[in-house]
């Protein structure tokens, strides 16, 4: 107990009273102490909301996500979907290993909830509960912070309180209660939703990106930073950056597929591509595969295949990501959706995430070299980045210019095509060209792509350039060099691509 100060004391003796009150309260507060038990934790910095399931973290990456700000995780536990109009809860399997960060546990919903708060009157919140309930004493995951609830609900906002207010009353009180909100509100609906941001300890809006059940289209968020605060007391924006792609046959269901498989399908000559949504989509690029005949097995995992089947894909813009994290509302705490933590199978991964944040360069970064020899070289260009390119057939394009000697005979290797230019830059013959022009449809995170055998005659110095569309529709040129030399000894990577997905752009 804190004694209470002397009307006796001095005002020297009052200030250093009042100074031992004020240190022994915020002790209390720190240690989670007081009359009314620990202290419930608010997300800070940044928070990785695992989309997929629980994901393991490296120990080799905590270094980097402690630079980057990570300071909590939200991680599925419980998904809940429907069989025939009735609930099925299903628990999401813990990680390997518990997480060196605080844990908010998460009851993930697919499809529109009302329906099912609505039918359920009020044994939601019990139902709900139980499902929950085994993740929190498993011991599992580490420190666990609070539970929340990423279900999509609009209109049964009544229903939806009496169920978190029966989640609230067995939940213990150091821990949080959060909800999400996917998508605007009406003006009705706010009013109703009012009621939910005082159940809950903070509100968690999607923001930018896209969400959705897998083999579906998902669908393009929209929260409004106003509307969420005018509901909750304490506002949270989640952004799900990473791409989105589907495989649509004609005679099946959906499936969804990775957007790494962009590379090999550009380079697929049993696909067309085309955009779409160009103008309806300000902030993301939609790229459309079409198979013109068919086939038994294409990239990302996609299986046989008929004429007219497509695979889409919705690609966010990293310029774009980077400008919505700048809302003021995100000075307090951000919430980063991500499938996992590493950059294989998507084409943003945790790298091209940590370059945005650390406010590096979001550009490919390309490097040239070719092999030793005379009269025969293999030219290689690598992207040492974690960033892509614009898909396009004429807008990405590497130089390789050859000062002395006479160009005999190319085989394009990687590249998609290439066309020979003379010393004024028009096309040409090769015994006149001076420049190779290799034309790549996409430039993929940690890509390499080798040209070659290129034969020549004489003595010739070799020198590339090149000229790369970003996604937002600005140009990266990298100045003419002249290329390096690998020792044969260390002879260029093999010009053959990993097959499914690009070779990853991680730093390490």
């Amino acid at each position: 107990m804190i004694p209470r100060p002397s009307m006796r004391m001095s005002p020297q003796q009052w200030i250093s009273a009042a100074a031992i009150s004020s240190l022994a309260l915020a002790a209390l507060a720190g240690c989670g102490g007081g009359v009314d038990g620990p202290r419930r934790r608010n997300p800070a910095g940044i928070s990785i909301d695992f989309s997929e399931g629980a994901s393991s973290v490296p120990a080799e990456l905590l270094p980097r996500l402690k630079a980057i700000g990570v300071r909590s995780v939200f991680v599925p536990a419980v998904a809940l979907e429907f069989e025939r109009g009735a609930p099925r809860f299903e628990p999401v399997p813990p990680p390997a290993s518990a997480y060196p960060f605080p844990v908010y546990l998460v009851v993930r919903g697919s499809g529109d909830l009302d329906s099912y708060l609505k039918a359920a009157a009020g044994r939601a919140g019990e139902e709900i509960w139980k499902a929950i309930a085994p993740a929190l004493s498993s011991g599992r995951y580490g420190d666990i912070a609070g539970v929340h609830l990423d279900l999509r609900v609009a209109d049964a906002a009544g229903e939806y309180v009496s169920a978190l207010g029966s989640i609230r009353s067995r939940l213990a009180r150091s821990m949080t209660l959060s909800a999400s909100m996917e998508s605007k509100l009406s003006e009705d609906q706010v009013r109703k939703w009012r009621s939910v941001g005082r159940e809950v300890d903070f509100l968690v809006p999607a923001f930018y990106g896209r969400v959705g059940a897998p083999g579906t289209e998902g669908a393009r968020v929209s929260g409004s930073p106003a509307q969420a605060m005018e509901i909750g007391r304490s506002v949270f924006p989640e952004y799900c950056p990473q791409g989105w792609g589907l495989f649509q046959p004609r005679g099946g269901p959906a499936r969804s597929v990775s957007d790494s498989s962009i590379n090999d399908l550009s380079e697929d000559r049993r696909f067309d591509f085309e955009f779409g949504s160009l103008l309806s989509d300000a902030d993301e690029n939609v790229y459309i595969f079409r198979a013109r005949q068919a086939g038994a097995r294409a990239a990302g995992g996609i299986g046989a295949f008929e004429p007219g089947d497509t695979v889409t894909f919705w690609e966010n813009r990293l310029s774009d990501f980077t400008q919505s994290l700048s809302d003021p509302l995100a000075s307090r705490g951000k919430i980063l959706r991500l499938r996992s933590l590493d950059d294989e199978d998507r084409l943003i991964g945790f790298s091209a995430i940590e370059d945005i944040l650390l406010g590096r360069r979001l550009e490919p970064k390309l490097s040239f070299s070719r092999s030793a020899g005379q009269g025969e070289v293999a030219f290689l260009v690598l992207n040492s980045s974690p960033e892509c390119s614009e898909l396009s057939r004429l807008n990405n394009w590497v130089d390789l210019r050859m000062d002395g000697g006479r160009l005999l005979d190319i085989h394009p290797g990687d590249f998609d095509r290439f066309e020979f230019l003379d010393a004024a830059g028009k096309q040409s013959i090769a015994s006149r060209a001076r420049t190779i022009r290799f034309f790549e449809n996409f430039v993929a995170p940690g890509e390499s792509m080798t040209a070659g055998p290129i034969r020549y005659s004489g003595d010739a110095t070799f020198f590339a350039s090149a000229h790369v569309t970003l996604p937002d529709g600005k140009v990266l040129d990298v100045r003419e060099s002249r290329v390096v030399e690998v020792p044969a000894s260390e002879p260029p990577p093999s010009a053959q691509k990993p097959a499914g997905r690009p070779k990853s752009g991680v730093r390490r």
